[in-house]
């Protein structure tokens, strides 16, 4: 409350619209639209919303990704039967690449970062190459609220890279 309010010097307009996208995160992931309540957007602030249209993809290797949002920002995703042991890259939208091996079928990758999700991720997996984004799991989606989740991620990941967009970038 206390960033988003401040009218001090030297707090980016960036930060301010970050972390009230990460409220309204907040308050889609729990239901809980009393969290932080009586907090205004700052100025400029605008929600972003996340057009369905997705990536469409063709292959065997993979048979389902999916978004882990609840203890830490992970992906995990589910190989065909014959993907034991094969190597997974994948290149996420932020340009940062993350590699794993599939293990009883499936591969983890954690630690992410919300920018991650903010643009496409190519996922290399054998010979195959797919394209993945958040409309792609928003299509998945059947409940409203899930749908009102995945937009307040898009929305959250928006302003995620655009804050980062500001950091110096290290040599």
């Amino acid at each position: 409350r206390a960033l988003i309010e401040s009218d001090a010097e030297g707090i980016a307009k960036e930060a301010k619209m970050l972390t009230y996208a990460m409220v309204e995160y907040v308050r889609a992931m729990t239901g809980d639209t009393t969290f932080l309540e009586g907090v205004a957007a700052p100025a400029g602030y605008a929600q972003q919303t996340l057009a369905a249209e997705a990536p469409s993809n063709e292959g065997t290797l993979l048979s389902s990704i999916a978004f882990c949002l609840d203890g830490t920002i992970a992906i995990a995703m589910r190989g065909a039967e014959n993907t034991e042991d094969m190597g997974v890259y994948v290149r996420f939208a932020s340009g940062r690449g993350e590699y794993a091996t599939m293990k009883d079928g499936c591969v983890y990758f954690s630690g992410l970062y919300v920018n991650d999700f903010f643009g496409d991720m190519t996922i290399r997996i054998g010979n195959e190459t797919y394209t993945y984004n958040l409309a792609n799991y928003l299509n998945g989606m059947a409940a409203d609220a899930d749908k009102t989740a995945v937009q307040a991620l898009y929305n959250y990941a928006f302003y995620a890279d655009a804050y980062v967009q500001t950091l110096p970038k290290a040599n």
